[in-house]
C-alpha cells in the first residue's frame, strides 16, 4: 500500500467550515464497500485534507471521476437546495426532515458567482479545487462513488440510498441547481442522468410536473422550468433543531406578503434565518392563498417563534403589505417578496443608511435567484405605462435611484406611515413604482446599496389571474396622483389606445383617487416635473 494525499481547498471567502464528520461518513461508505481504500479527514482552517491510502495501481481515471462526483455534491445555490428539500419532504418516512437537516442546511442560499472547479492528479494523488461559493456542504452519493471506482454502472436501486429507514441521501448538485462543472463534463452528466433515471419511477415521490422538470434541469442543465405548478401538493414543515427564539423587542420587522407561493414561503423564512443578523421578527401575510403555502406556520408555530402569521382574504400585494405593518412591532420595516433569498450581511449593509434623515427607502441589488451575475440596482421609469427598467451598477457606493422594487425595500416605520403607506392598488402591479415616486416627492431619497444582495425568484407569470384592466387602472391611478399638465396628458394618451382603457378609467373615476390625490399633494415638497427632470425620465411611447 502507498500513501496518497488529496486536498480540497475551500475559497478564502467561505464563511462556514465544512463538516468533517459528513465527509468522513461518505468516505466510510465508499471505503467499506471497496475494502481497499482508506481515508482520514484532517481539517486545518480552510483546507480539508483527505489522507488517502490506496494500492499503487488504483489511482486511475476512475478515481479522478469519482472525486469529480464528490465535488458535484458541493453546492452554493438556491435551486439545488429547493429541490433537495422538496424531494425530502415529499418522500414517505418519519423523521426524514430531521435526518436531512443533520446532513447540513446551507447557511447561504444565494450563491456567489460559480467558478469552474478543477480535478487533477498530483504526485499520484488528486488535487480538488472547489467552485467558489459562500457556503458548501457535502452530500452523500456513496453508491455512485463505489460504482464509478469499480467501473460498474450505477445501480438504480441504490439511489436514493436506503439505510436505517432513510429514504434520501442525495442532495442538490450545484449553482442554480445544475451539475457543478468539475472533472470531465461527461462524467458529471452521466452520473446526473443515472440519478434522474433512478428518481423518476420511484412510487414514493409525488412531484408536480414542474418540479420533475426542474429536477431534470438541476441534473442536466438542459430543460427550462415550466410555468404551471398547479398540481404540486402542499409541503409540510420539517422538524428542525436550531431556530431563532421569539424576539419581543425586535429592531427590524420583515413583512412577507404571500399568495399561492407554495414552498417558497418556507424557503424565504429559512433564508432569512441563515442570513439575517440582530433582533428581528417576520410577519407573513397569507393573502387568500389556497395552495397550503403557509400551512407549515399554522401546523408548527413552535418551530417558527420569530414568525407572526396574518391571514386575510385576497386583497392584493399592496394591501397585504399594509396589513403586515399593522401587526409589526419594530421601528424599521423591511418589505420582501415571499420568494427571495438574501445573501449574508444584506440587512447590516442597508440599515445604517437610514440614519440619514434624508433617506426614505433603501434597496439592495436584486438578482435572479441562482444567477448572481444578473442583477438590478434600482430602476428607472420608461414610457406612458410607467414601465420599470432595471439599472446597472453605478459603482461600489450607495447612490440615488428613481425607484426601488418592492421585492426588497427597507424603511423607517415613521417614514412609511408619514408618506401614507402602500397605495391600495388593484391586485398587483406598480405599488413599488408609486411608492418610490411618492417618497421622492415627499422630500425623501431612494437609495440603492450595491453591496447588499438579495436573490429573487422571477416568475414568468403571476400566481393568480391579473386582468389587464386592473394593471392599467394602477398606471392611471399613479398618473393622477402625481402628474400634472403635459406629463399627465402624455400618460393618459399613451394608455388610451388600449382596449381596456375605458373600463380602467371608469374604475378610476369611481374610486377615491381624488381624495387620495389631495392627501398626497398636501405632503409633497417636490413635483413630478422635478422628478422626471432629475432622472431624465421619458414618458413618451409605451
Amino acid at each position: 500500500m502507498s500513501a496518497r494525499l488529496t486536498e480540497i481547498r475551500v475559497p478564502g471567502d467561505c464563511r462556514h467550515a465544512l463538516e468533517p464528520t459528513l465527509v468522513a461518513e461518505l468516505l466510510a461508505d465508499v471505503t467499506a464497500a471497496l475494502g481497499e481504500i482508506r481515508c482520514t479527514v484532517v481539517v486545518r482552517g480552510s483546507v480539508l485534507r483527505l489522507e488517502v491510502e490506496v494500492p499503487s495501481d488504483a489511482m486511475s481515471e476512475a478515481m479522478q471521476q469519482a472525486f469529480a462526483i464528490v465535488l458535484a455534491t458541493f453546492r452554493s445555490a438556491t435551486e439545488g437546495w429547493r429541490v433537495a428539500r422538496a424531494l425530502a419532504l415529499q418522500l414517505e418516512g418519519e423523521g426524514l426532515g430531521d435526518r436531512l437537516d443533520r446532513l447540513g442546511l446551507p447557511l447561504s442560499l444565494y450563491g456567489a458567482p460559480q467558478a469552474e472547479g478543477a480535478v487533477e492528479l498530483i504526485d499520484g494523488g488528486v488535487l480538488v479545487t472547489l467552485p467558489e461559493g459562500p457556503s458548501a456542504r457535502l452530500g452523500r452519493l456513496a453508491a455512485v462513488l463505489v460504482a464509478l471506482l469499480r467501473g460498474e454502472p450505477v445501480p438504480l436501486e441504490a439511489v436514493p440510498l436506503h439505510r436505517d429507514g432513510e429514504r434520501l441521501r442525495w442532495r442538490g448538485l450545484g449553482a442554480r441547481g445544475r451539475a457543478t462543472r468539475v472533472g470531465t463534463e461527461a462524467t458529471v452528466q452521466r452520473a446526473a442522468l443515472q440519478l434522474l433515471e433512478a428518481l423518476e419511477p420511484s412510487p414514493a415521490l409525488h412531484l408536480s410536473p414542474s418540479d420533475r422538470v426542474l429536477l431534470r434541469e438541476e441534473l442536466t442543465g438542459a430543460i427550462p422550468l415550466p410555468v404551471d405548478e398547479a398540481e404540486a401538493p402542499p409541503i409540510a414543515a420539517p422538524p428542525r433543531g436550531i431556530q431563532p427564539a421569539r424576539c419581543d423587542d425586535p429592531e427590524v420587522s420583515i413583512v412577507l406578503a404571500s399568495h399561492r407561493e407554495r414552498h417558497r414561503v418556507m424557503l424565504t423564512v429559512e433564508a432569512l434565518r441563515a442570513s439575517t443578523e440582530g433582533r428581528y421578527e417576520v410577519v407573513v401575510v397569507d393573502d387568500g392563498s389556497d395552495d397550503g403555502c403557509c400551512d407549515f406556520l399554522r401546523e408548527h408555530p413552535d418551530l417558527y417563534p420569530e414568525v407572526t402569521l396574518v391571514t386575510q382574504d385576497q386583497q392584493g400585494s399592496a394591501r397585504a403589505r399594509n396589513s403586515g405593518v399593522a401587526h409589526a412591532q419594530a421601528p424599521v420595516v423591511v418589505f420582501m417578496d415571499a420568494h427571495c433569498f438574501p445573501r449574508a450581511g444584506w440587512l447590516s449593509l442597508m440599515r445604517p443608511l437610514l440614519d440619514d434623515p434624508s433617506v426614505g427607502i433603501v434597496t439592495p441589488a436584486i438578482g435572479v435567484a441562482g444567477d448572481p451575475s444578473n442583477r438590478g440596482y434600482g430602476f428607472t421609469i420608461v414610457g406612458s405605462r410607467l414601465r420599470a427598467l432595471w439599472l446597472p451598477r453605478q459603482g461600489d457606493e450607495p447612490c440615488r435611484v428613481p425607484g426601488a422594487g418592492a421585492g426588497c425595500i427597507v424603511l423607517r416605520r415613521g417614514t412609511f406611515e408619514a408618506i401614507g403607506g402602500f397605495e391600495p392598488m388593484r391586485r398587483y402591479g406598480l405599488e413599488d413604482t408609486e411608492l418610490s415616486i411618492r417618497c421622492w416627492l415627499a422630500g425623501f431619497d431612494v437609495v440603492v446599496e450595491p453591496r447588499a444582495e438579495v436573490g429573487h425568484w422571477f416568475k414568468e407569470s403571476p400566481n393568480f389571474e391579473l386582468p389587464w384592466t386592473d394593471y392599467l387602472y394602477n398606471v392611471l391611478r399613479t398618473a393622477v396622483l402625481h402628474f400634472d399638465g403635459p406629463q399627465l396628458r402624455t400618460i393618459i394618451e399613451g394608455c388610451s389606445a388600449d382596449a381596456s382603457f375605458g373600463a380602467a378609467m371608469a374604475l378610476l373615476l369611481s374610486s377615491d383617487v381624488w381624495e387620495r390625490r389631495a392627501q398626497v399633494r398636501s405632503r409633497a415638497v417636490r413635483t413630478a416635473a422635478w422628478y422626471c427632470e432629475r432622472f431624465a425620465i421619458d414618458l413618451t411611447g409605451t
